[in-house]
């Protein structure tokens, strides 16, 4: 220490005899490191004094009323005290930069400098942590720390009373409020103090971190507000445009939107500016919207966006329900007629007389799927593609040759096999010549290992650590050799009750379900107790009612788990086909009798290779 400090530490000890154990908070800093250089000593007799604030141990260098405080909760007091109504954009926030905040002061009155690494025109200082470059506040790195809550090293988002918080933590205690030990009131609790988790107020943070507006715990994420009064705002201004006599067509849409259990995802759809762009031109016209408005909507480019308010108006009841399945195909084929009109009548035929027909068919039996729509989508873009590649040779279709056809698919990739369904349908009505289109080429399926499969198998039906729906899906894979597709079009109807056990109906014949799997898949049908499961329900349900999860949804929950679903059904479907006929396999299983005999093809024992090595072997010898 410094003579001055040493003065000031025996002064200060003469005053209190007890400063070095009582742990009181009015020591002052040279006392401070007296008492840290002897606890690590070894000492047990002295007692570090804790911040009057956060209770945190650390050297406490602002004096304050009460007591002594950390420099961190210094800090934030000068944060506090520095709230004023910003000079430029008249919003009150903390103002340190001679009353402007901090937004209006790096956007407007900071010099501005050129980015050495994104190159833009910015606040830019040098960083040491990129090699003393001139970086602007995006472009910098930013510094890790450990998370005071999970112990992870990664960069801050907020420095709370109890320490550095990542992301994933900062989002989670602000989504899961509990009720502070101090005051009682339900809030986010980012303090701590005498070993008790405490709110942002009692543990002197100064914010609570709850709504500005109606008090909801945890809540403050856009500018103040909870996303129900951020979405209700937003929805004000997105809808502020329309004619009246149509805003009031938009009411269940409102209410759907605003009810929506993901509240940080239906903001950021709602700003988005071509939400705003299509809710101008939907409504534009005052007419009421409706299925064939949305489709001209799609046609105009806002396809996702249409979609989207499609399935909500649909599972809000303002508009009725249909085939999106069909009715995306027939769109599709609308655009593809628009990019193709000298091909209009063949190609419409097409669609029509083949496509079409063969998907009604199936959905008679089966529920359409994503799978099924992309298949149609991909013979009638295959079939324009090959018609315009033809065109440009100089050919038509009827003029087309085995020569031609061969050189489309040797000079593209694999996908060009899909022109195959047409030009069969085309050489069938007369349309072309006698083309032959080889089928696809298609590796050899690759599944896992006995003891991985079953191993996976266990892990479904008795890790309760795995959520319900990814162990059902993976139970029903590995079991039943189940395709995706087919489990997110399950219902309740599909669950047969029976004396000896509950049924579940995949093919023609219900299977039994073995336990404990007939109490995994009761507990998902049935909605928190509720005494039979209604033949709607879904086993796996999206996220708009009375629709199913999507099939690209659920493989990425399970792909998450470790649950690989492809190598695992191709594992099942050989051991059933090794223990089943063909016919029974498709019954039971709900596949193809044919695809079910390729399947008891593969894993039969084929004796072949064994007879051609013995007689191979005879000969030699014989040659001998």
């Amino acid at each position: 220490m410094t003579p001055q400090a040493r003065a000031a530490a025996r002064k200060h000890l003469d005053t209190h005899p007890t400063a070095l154990t009582s742990g009181a908070p009015e020591a002052i800093v040279s006392v401070q490191k007296i008492i840290g250089r002897l606890i690590e000593a070894g000492c047990s007799d002295v007692r570090r004094p804790a911040c009057t604030q956060c209770g945190r141990l650390r050297l406490l260098v602002h004096l304050v009323p009460g007591g002594r405080i950390c420099e961190s909760c210094g800090a934030a007091a000068r944060y506090r005290a520095s709230v004023a109504v910003c000079r430029r954009c008249g919003k009150t926030r903390p103002c340190p930069a001679r009353g402007v905040c901090q937004v209006c002061y790096y956007t407007h009155d900071a010099p501005k400098k050129t980015c050495t690494r994104c190159g833009r025109r910015a606040y830019c200082q040098f960083s040491a942590r990129d090699g003393d470059r001139l970086l602007c506040i995006a472009c910098r790195t930013r510094p890790t720390s450990a998370c005071a809550y999970c112990g992870h090293s990664a960069p801050a988002t907020a420095n709370w009373p109890r320490g550095p918080v990542c992301k994933k933590c900062y989002a989670r205690i602000l989504d899961e409020p509990q009720s502070c030990h101090h005051c009682g009131k339900v809030r986010a609790l980012i303090g701590n103090g005498g070993g008790q988790a405490l709110c942002g107020t009692c543990s002197g943070h100064g914010t609570d971190y709850a709504c500005t507006r109606c008090d909801h715990p945890g809540g403050a994420h856009a500018r103040g507000l909870c996303y129900p009064c951020a979405i209700d705002d937003q929805l004000a201004q997105t809808l502020a445009v329309i004619p009246a006599e149509a805003a009031d067509q938009l009411h269940q849409l409102r209410s759907a939107v605003a009810d929506t259990g993901n509240g940080r995802s239906a903001l950021q759809w709602l700003r988005q500016s071509n939400v705003r762009r299509l809710f101008i031109h939907l409504t534009a016209t005052g007419k009421p919207i409706s299925h064939a408005v949305l489709d001209d909507a799609f046609r105009a480019g806002h396809r996702t966006t249409a979609g989207h308010i499609r399935k909500i108006l649909v599972a809000a009841g303002s508009l009725p329900p249909r085939d999106e399945h069909l009715a995306q195909i027939e769109l599709r084929l609308g655009l593809v007629l628009a990019k193709h009109p000298q091909f209009d009548t063949v190609l419409r035929t097409y669609a029509h007389w083949s496509v079409l027909p063969r998907l009604r068919r199936r959905a008679r039996t089966r529920p359409p799927t994503e799978h099924i729509t992309e298949w149609a989508r991909a013979r009638i873009h295959s079939a324009a593609r090959f018609l315009s590649w033809a065109e440009d040779r100089g050919h038509t279709l009827a003029t087309v040759t085995q020569e031609h056809v061969d050189d489309w698919l040797a000079a593209g990739k694999s996908t060009r096999y899909n022109v195959r369904d047409f030009l069969v349908w085309a050489t069938r009505r007369g349309y072309a010549r006698d083309l032959l289109v080889p089928h696809r080429g298609k590796p050899d399926p690759a599944g896992l290992d006995e003891d991985t499969h079953w191993d996976v198998l266990q892990q479904c039906l008795h890790d309760d650590q795995l959520p319900l729906d990814v162990r059902v899906a993976g139970a029903l894979v590995h079991l039943y050799a189940q395709p995706l597709s087919r489990l997110v079009a399950l219902t309740g109807r599909d669950i047969r009750p029976h004396p000896e056990g509950d049924r579940l109906v995949l093919g023609l014949q219900p299977l039994p379900l073995p336990p404990p799997l007939d109490t995994l898949v009761k507990q998902l049908a049935y909605d928190h107790g509720i005494a039979a499961a209604p033949a709607s329900v879904r086993l796996f349900q999206g996220s708009y009612p009375d629709r199913p999860m999507p099939v690209s949804t659920l493989q990425r929950r399970l792909n998450s788990y470790g649950i690989r679903a492809k190598p695992s059904r191709v594992t099942a479907c050989l051991n059933l086909a090794h223990d089943l006929p063909p016919a029974v396999l498709a019954s039971v299983t709900g596949i193809h009798v044919i695809t079910a005999e390729q399947w008891h093809r593969r894993a039969a024992p084929d004796w072949s290779a064994y007879l051609a090595a013995r007689r191979q072997a005879a000969n030699s010898t014989a040659s001998r």
